[in-house]
């Protein structure tokens, strides 16, 4: 059965297809291999910026560390006494609680401003009515008019 030249025929086109599917095959496992070479290369080099990224963030984190220790040791060591303007701030406070003090009838009549318009109101009025009841504008009145008669002379 071997020697009968039409199997042979048949097993030298089938071993000819298999070779060319080898050959294809051969290809796109080169294309495989050269495009995991790039991914390979550009997983290196990604590595390699996170590396560098993750090196500054731990220098970044220690400077920040040592920062707020000396913050705080600032903060911890401070006296009232060690501050220069101590006296300054003081008096600004005292001056501040005097003026405070000073408003507070000017705040009364700015938080009841009907009120401070109607104690106004009555004074203007009281005020009017008394000089009206002492006689100052009398017209009419004899002194009043030779007075003017007088000066027009």
């Amino acid at each position: 059965m071997t020697d009968q030249s039409d199997y042979r025929l048949y097993l030298k086109t089938e071993f000819d297809g298999i070779h060319s599917a080898i050959e294809k095959l051969s290809g796109t496992v080169d294309k495989l291999v050269e495009t995991t070479n790039d991914i390979k290369v550009q997983t290196t080099k990604t590595n390699n910026k996170v590396i560098h990224l993750e090196e500054d963030l731990t220098d970044l984190e220690n400077e920040v560390e040592k920062d707020m220790e000396w913050a705080h040791n600032i903060v911890d060591n401070r006296t009232t006494t060690s501050c220069p303007n101590l006296k300054a701030i003081s008096d600004s406070a005292k001056k501040i609680e005097t003026l405070e003090d000073g408003l507070k009838d000017v705040n009364f009549f700015v938080r009841h401003p009907k009120l401070f318009l109607g104690v106004l109101v009555v004074l203007v009025i009281l005020s009017i009515a008394s000089i009206i009841q002492s006689g100052l504008f009398q017209i009419g009145s004899s002194k009043a008019t030779d007075q003017i008669i007088e000066a027009t002379k």
